[in-house]
């Protein structure tokens, strides 16, 4: 059979049961209502320390830097007038421009156009070709023929074989 020890704490009125079975104690404890009223609080700060957490994740989901809830005692945005806007645009144009102008390219920088091949110069080189293709086939061609020897050395020519 499993004995029981009972202890009591004053201060929380936390009480504590240990059971001894097989030599190990282990606590039961008993809930009263001051634990439950801490622990109701401690959670209520958790709760306000969670919600604040995810305000500020959302604030930032929304790119936005002030309270996420609107304030009634933020002011509506001043509209301005057709002419300071039309100000503010020439200026922001001239801003612009000026910018531009000193981003361009000397012309020392600018790269050269890229040179094409006339039509001429393309059939002299493609005959070029064709006729030095045509030499060295025919050289070829008198090499291999019956009769002689091949221009490429033999194997023992060449330092090669048994």
């Amino acid at each position: 059979m499993a004995h029981l020890i009972q202890t009591e704490c004053c201060r929380i009125g936390l009480t504590i049961t240990l059971s001894k079975g097989d030599n190990n104690y282990m606590a039961q404890l008993k809930l009263t209502a001051d634990i439950l009223e801490a622990a109701a609080i401690g959670f209520e700060v958790q709760k306000t320390q969670i919600e604040a957490k995810i305000s500020d994740i959302k604030r930032l989901l929304d790119g936005s830097t002030g309270a996420t809830a609107p304030t009634e005692t933020v002011k509506p945005r001043k509209k301005r007038s057709a002419a300071v806007r039309r100000r503010m645009a020439l200026a922001q144009r001239a801003r612009f421009a000026k910018l531009q102008q000193g981003s361009k390219p000397d012309a020392q920088t600018v790269k050269p156009k890229k040179r094409k091949m006339s039509a001429a110069g393309r059939r002299a080189i493609s005959l070029a070709a064709k006729k030095r293709w045509a030499a060295i086939k025919a050289a070829k061609k008198v090499a291999s023929s019956p009769g002689e020897e091949s221009c490429r050395p033999k194997a023992e020519e060449r330092g090669e074989g048994p």
